[in-house]
């Protein structure tokens, strides 16, 4: 952090139907002491719970804040942990950026859905702040391990990230498919909208269009990339 070698990539979020440009997700990376690209997956699972997390996370926040001032046309999904959502200072940020003119409204927020989190009241009304300050709220990884309905519609989310491990499964395993059929009926029926992740392949999106899901994210779309100018 220190050394300024925390950046973010990032990745297209598309309109299902029309694989027209919907919004980007920003994704992190750590630049190592030999200039090579860490991807977050060997970092973040030994620092977990710590102070460093949330310096990362801060970090992230201001990167994308930057880019939005840089990319007036774009929208961005960033990734927060459950605990980020109790943290006091990561939502002084937010708060801060809420009264910016057309910041709020241009990022979205995914948060992986936690029983920690789900039952705790500080979280949810935190979570309703925020999305009334103008942040988009998406439940990221949805489907895998523990998932809860209700919870959805209590803090009204925006929408639902259906986990990429199901999408890849979703044509050769009948268990997939079924649970990714009833949380896009789920979704509609709560006015929620749904994002498949790890789109691969035609087929694929071939499927996930067919079942109605309003958009889509993977490498038959684009891969994680630094922005260019826009």
């Amino acid at each position: 952090i220190e050394e300024n070698r925390i950046l973010c990539y990032y990745q297209k979020i598309v309109d299902t139907q029309t694989q027209a440009l919907s919004h980007y997700e920003a994704l992190l990376r750590i630049i190592d002491k030999n200039g090579a690209i860490v991807l977050p997956e060997r970092i973040l699972p030994s620092i977990k719970g710590t102070f460093i997390l949330r310096n990362i996370t801060k970090a992230v926040l201001r990167i994308c804040y930057e880019q939005l001032l840089k990319s007036p046309t774009i929208t961005l999904n960033l990734n927060l942990n459950p605990h980020d959502i109790i943290d006091e200072s990561i939502l002084a940020i937010l708060k801060n950026y809420a009264q910016q003119p057309h910041i709020a409204q241009r990022i979205g927020l995914e948060i992986v859905e936690s029983e920690e989190i789900t039952h705790r009241d500080d979280a949810k009304n935190n979570l309703l702040m925020l999305k009334n300050l103008g942040y988009k709220i998406s439940i990221d990884d949805f489907g895998s391990g523990y998932s809860n309905f209700i919870y959805l519609t209590e803090i009204q989310t925006n929408f639902i990230k259906i986990d990429g491990t199901i999408i890849q499964k979703i044509l050769d395993d009948k268990i997939s498919f079924l649970l990714v059929k009833n949380i896009v009926s789920f979704a509609k029926e709560a006015h929620i909208k749904v994002i498949a992740e790890y789109v691969s392949n035609e087929a694929i999106y071939e499927k996930i269009k067919s079942l109605g899901i309003e958009y889509s994210q993977g490498t038959f779309f684009s891969t994680p990339r630094p922005m260019t100018a826009a």
